[in-house]
């Protein structure tokens, strides 16, 4: 990718492919900004100082680590900092399908170029965070000014970087999801951000051709109600309020 590229801020100039170091230092540079330089010369200067900064980078990606992630958003959310931001919640739907695939060290090249492309994406609104949660879970923070909208936005990231995946690795198509919470003003934790964004990806069905979902009142009711039966699970389990029902696939007229 070129360096003009770079500097002009288009999240679609360029697609994956920056060396994995750019990666490190691009992570920091998108979490400390100026301070870039001083962590590139850091490196050399103090290596002790270098490898306590990486305790808080994902060993594959680069990425934030998740725990530093969120303590970062927490202060921008218990500050009154987030206003005009979002959290996007991202993963591929039939990932294990590709690491069986193409191995999974093929997987975890993929995994690299999908934090390239969000690096490159995110850099364009200016201050963000992102990290790599677990497996092939990544989480943005960042405020979209997209004139369409933050679900236009995420919806426009997942369908170009599943063009790009289909090109390269033409023999499993992956399917992008992505969660969207708009961060408002009761929000009073990154965790309860985090949940919420997550909540709405998973109402991404495979059988729909919606790549991401925005968490709105009617996904707030649903989550709390989904909250109270999860809640009352265990009670409900030694209670032995369970009841059992065979529901057959087959007609017993046919046996």
């Amino acid at each position: 990718m070129s360096q003009d590229s770079l500097r002009a801020g288009d999240p679609f100039a360029g697609l994956p492919g920056h060396p994995m170091m750019w990666i490190l230092i691009g992570s920091e540079l998108l979490v400390f900004g100026a301070a870039l330089i001083g962590f590139s010369a850091a490196r050399i200067a103090d290596p002790a100082g270098f490898a306590a900064a990486q305790n808080h980078l994902d060993r594959l990606t680069g990425l934030l680590a998740f725990s530093r992630f969120k303590e970062e958003v927490s202060h921008k959310i218990i500050g009154g900092y987030a206003e005009g931001f979002q959290i996007f919640y991202c993963d591929f739907e039939n990932f294990k399908y590709f690491n069986e695939k193409y191995s999974y060290a093929t997987g975890d090249q993929l995994l690299k170029e999908f934090s390239d492309f969000l690096i490159e994406a995110a850099r364009h609104w200016g201050e963000c965070f992102l990290c790599r949660v677990v497996g092939d879970q990544f989480v943005l923070y960042l405020s979209c000014r997209d004139e369409k909208g933050p679900l236009h936005y995420a919806d426009t990231l997942c369908r170009r970087f599943e063009q790009y995946q289909a090109q390269h690795y033409p023999e499993v198509r992956l399917r992008v999801r992505m969660g969207v919470y708009a961060i408002e003003p009761g929000c009073l934790s990154a965790s309860a951000a985090i949940d919420k964004a997550n909540f709405a990806r998973k109402q991404v069905h495979s059988n729909t051709r919606v790549s991401a979902v925005q968490f709105d009142k009617k996904l707030e009711v649903k989550q709390t109600l989904t909250g109270e039966l999860l809640s009352g699970l265990p009670q409900a389990l030694e209670n032995g309020e369970f009841k059992l029902y065979l529901q057959p696939k087959f007609s017993p007229k046919d046996l």
